[in-house]
């Protein structure tokens, strides 16, 4: 039977570890190799490493095992879906994305036990966003292991999401020091920049993890945001597509993609993304006056007036709606539609009012 642990090297830093058992005899590497009798020593009490023979089979396994495990491994996460990783996220789980490299005054896990309690602690308060709570301990954790990048990150993170702007950036910089490489690292302080308004500081973090995981959902999510406030829409909106094929519920995205699509005058990429909006929200879709326009603009007449005529009074564009409505019952030669011109009339707003005074569909004669 073969087994590992690569938790606390992953995340901690610590010594991964591999374990074999053969028969009664148990064999732990860990930085130090470690054999045990599981039979006359259920405890693991008694490190019997150079005193029984163990199978060579058995000791190569570990060792291959080991150093394969060590040269690719890359990331907590990398086995998981890119909605896992959100999920665990959402947890305050902070992974280590990136190689990770084993140091050579890494601890054994077994003698690191003592923080054990703190870790669990910590990281319980972390998830329930008590970070004023959860501070302190990690605080005790780092002074107890100065090396462990994810507790320096938790530390980080927390006081980033409690506007700690200057202790966040300090812890940062602690986490950096402990491992530059960290693609975590690049985009906790990417995210960091991006909640105190910081773009051009947060894009090229952004940037750099995106180039090495593509998938990484909150950093898409804010490059397009910032995409967007640079004025470059079509980037933007690329990333908004690159989203909506990774999550399973992507109806926020795929509303914000076709109304940028609208505004630029995409009218077949704004169809699309709202028809697929609709497709998820069905009976909740809110957008049928923006479809219903578009579909106008695209000349389907029938879809146009299917949409239009689901935007209730209630809603504030109903007087658009009427209008839009109108125009199409005229273009579509409906029996009904002098009455359609003046339900808008009836119902014509500030802006729609100029609109029906000066639509020339309007002034023709009625259809025999």
């Amino acid at each position: 039977m073969l087994g590992e642990a690569f938790k606390p090297f992953l995340q901690y830093g610590w010594q991964p570890q591999v374990m074999a058992v053969d028969g009664t005899v148990k064999v732990i590497r860990s930085g130090e190799l470690e054999v045990y009798d599981i039979q006359a020593d259920a405890a693991e009490s008694l490190n019997l490493e150079g005193q029984v023979a163990v199978d060579r089979e058995v000791m190569e396994t570990v060792r291959v095992h080991w150093e394969r495990a060590l040269s690719e491994s890359k990331d907590a996460g990398a086995v998981l879906g890119q909605e896992a990783k959100e999920r665990l996220a959402s947890l305050g789980y902070v992974g280590s994305e990136g190689r990770t490299v084993l140091r050579e005054d890494a601890p054994n896990p077994k003698d690191r036990v003592d923080l054990f309690h703190d870790l669990d602690r910590g990281s319980a308060l972390f998830i329930q966003h008590d970070y004023e709570s959860a501070i302190p301990v990690f605080g005790r954790l780092l002074e107890a292991d100065p090396h462990n990048r994810a507790v320096a990150l938790r530390i980080a993170v927390a006081h980033s999401a409690l506007g700690h702007e200057k202790s966040a950036l300090e812890y940062f910089d602690k986490a950096r020091q402990i491992s530059p490489d960290s693609l975590d690292l690049q985009h906790y302080l990417a995210m960091h920049h991006f909640r105190f308004r910081q773009w051009e500081e947060a894009e090229p973090l952004f940037e750099i993890v995106l180039a090495e995981t593509p998938d990484r959902l909150p950093a898409l999510e804010c490059l397009a945001q910032i995409r967007e406030r640079q004025g470059r829409v079509e980037e933007a909106s690329s990333i908004l597509e690159r989203i909506t094929t990774l999550k399973s519920d992507p109806v926020a995205e795929l509303l914000k993609l076709g109304e940028m699509r609208m505004a630029v005058g995409d009218t077949l990429g704004a169809i699309r993304a709202f028809e697929r909006a609709r497709a998820l929200q069905e009976d909740e879709f809110t957008h049928h006056l923006e479809l219903g326009v578009l579909y106008l603009a695209n000349r389907q007449l029938p879809e146009s007036a299917a949409s239009l005529d689901r935007v209730s009074p209630p809603h504030p564009t109903y007087p658009l709606a009427l209008f839009k409505r109108a125009q199409v019952s005229v273009l579509l030669g409906e029996p009904d539609q002098e009455q359609r011109i003046q339900l808008a009339r009836d119902n014509a707003d500030a802006m729609t009012a100029p609109l029906i005074a000066n639509e020339t569909l309007f002034l023709r004669p009625p259809s025999p």
